[in-house]
């Protein structure tokens, strides 16, 4: 990122930093308002002078902000767990797509909540689904999403659509 010469692009830079540091502390409106007040000697951010910008900036640092960017919604998925389904043939890729936006889903709902559900997870339900478990031995053959039939793929989006309506998630 270039760093910003002009007093407007200083300007913005230290107002994104002023709005990553109350999301980041999740302030409360009332609470901030008051940090404005106190620290800034305005009741706005955009009413703030470069010196009222400083003055927000420390007391939220002070109050425990570090001013890290919020990730994307729409950031792409871990590429050690979900890259590969973006790359993969479009016969198998339109499942994959959709086993991941479950995936995710699903994510929401395990304890403790994570981002999407891992690729191991899924796995064990096409083991599960494909009958690759060994009921005598109780050991799992290994299976890979990546080498699976369109139609296997398809079964996992059926059990995985259930499982979330279910739970309502």
């Amino acid at each position: 990122m270039a760093i910003p010469r002009t007093d407007a692009q200083m300007r913005a830079a230290e107002m994104v930093k002023i709005q990553c540091g109350r999301r980041e502390l999740a302030m409360e409106e009332a609470d901030y308002r008051a940090v404005l007040r106190r620290a800034g000697g305005a009741n706005s951010s955009k009413d703030l002078d470069k010196r009222g910008r400083l003055g927000v900036l420390e007391e939220l640092r002070r109050l425990g902000a570090t001013f890290r960017p919020k990730p994307k919604a729409d950031a792409a998925p871990e590429k050690s767990d979900w890259g590969w389904v973006f790359k993969c043939p479009p016969d198998r890729q339109i499942h994959l797509r959709k086993i991941y936006r479950l995936a995710q889903r699903a994510g929401t709902i395990q304890t403790p909540p994570v981002p999407v559900a891992s690729k191991a997870y899924v796995e064990g339900i096409l083991r599960q689904a494909t009958g690759m478990a060994s009921p005598e031995t109780r050991e799992a053959l290994r299976v890979d999403l990546r080498l699976a039939s369109p139609e296997a793929l398809h079964l996992v989006v059926q059990i995985l659509e259930t499982e979330l309506r279910k739970r309502d998630a």
